[in-house]
């Protein structure tokens, strides 16, 4: 009972008192509660305990657990909470006359779970729905010191916050896989065509070391890398697949890139 009321937001009567008394212990769980997620967060990525499904679930429930506490947090709501029917005579703090600050403290915590934490849209929901009824529950069940319709218009505006957040989250994750596709497509086509190359590169190397027999009439072309693909000995149609596929391989990885355009004029077809 010696600790200050909190900020001052409760009178100095028995009542607030004691309300602000409850109100720091609060404080004092949730900022246990967040240093005890962190150190938990922190030993499943060293041991590879939860994984990160089971990281994004268990986040997931500490955020709508943090929601119930910021409506807790409020005067009037944890009055009310507490039992005491008038709770107006215990509140010195006039910007708790209205849910502006509360509303704003949710959409707060709301947003930062979208943008700051690594986390599926498909874990989040939860969250979002936990936040509309944080607000409205309380309101409805404990009572409310507001008019029906500012708590209606409350309402409406906080699911329209909620749902433009939900459809800005499903959207960016959406074009991160799409982008994340294309590079790992393209990478896939540079691979298999720089491996094309390399396997080029040792039948030259090959035909260099052994000794070959040929008509004199005959000519080897080793000016250029592409030497190994007429190297003698190689049939027409082993030249024409091989080119065929070098061909194709680079086609390829023009429509994969994107940042350079396929020419018009269709890819020429080697005989085999």
């Amino acid at each position: 009972n010696g600790w200050p009321t909190s900020g001052s937001q409760f009178a100095d009567t028995a009542e607030g008192r004691q309300l602000g008394s409850i109100r720091n212990w609060i404080i004092i769980a949730l900022a246990g509660l967040v240093l005890i997620s962190i150190s938990v967060a922190k030993m499943s990525r060293a041991d590879r305990g939860l994984g990160p499904a089971g990281l994004e679930v268990y986040t997931s429930c500490l955020a709508c657990l943090v929601s119930v506490v910021i409506v807790m947090l409020h005067p009037w709501y944890l009055a009310k909470a507490y039992g005491i029917p008038d709770p107006w005579p215990h509140i010195s703090d006039p910007l708790f006359s209205t849910d502006d600050r509360l509303l704003l403290t949710l959409d707060i915590g709301l947003t930062g779970c979208h943008l700051l934490l690594p986390i599926r849209w498909m874990r989040l929901w939860p969250v979002e729905v936990a936040v509309i009824l944080c607000y409205v529950v309380p309101a409805i069940g404990l009572g409310t010191h507001l008019p029906l319709d500012s708590l209606t218009t409350n309402a409406v505006f906080m699911m329209l916050l909620v749902v433009m957040a939900s459809s800005a989250k499903r959207t960016l994750e959406r074009r991160e896989r799409c982008a994340f596709v294309q590079v790992a497509a393209e990478r896939t086509l540079r691979a298999e065509a720089e491996f094309k190359l390399s396997q080029a590169q040792d039948v030259q190397q090959q035909g260099k070391t052994r000794s070959l027999k040929f008509d004199p009439t005959d000519s080897l072309p080793t000016t250029a890398e592409t030497g190994a693909v007429f190297a003698v000995g190689s049939s027409r149609a082993a030249i024409g697949i091989k080119l065929q596929d070098i061909a194709d391989a680079n086609l390829k990885i023009l429509e994969v890139g994107g940042d350079l355009e396929v020419p018009a004029s269709p890819v020429p077809h080697f005989s085999h």
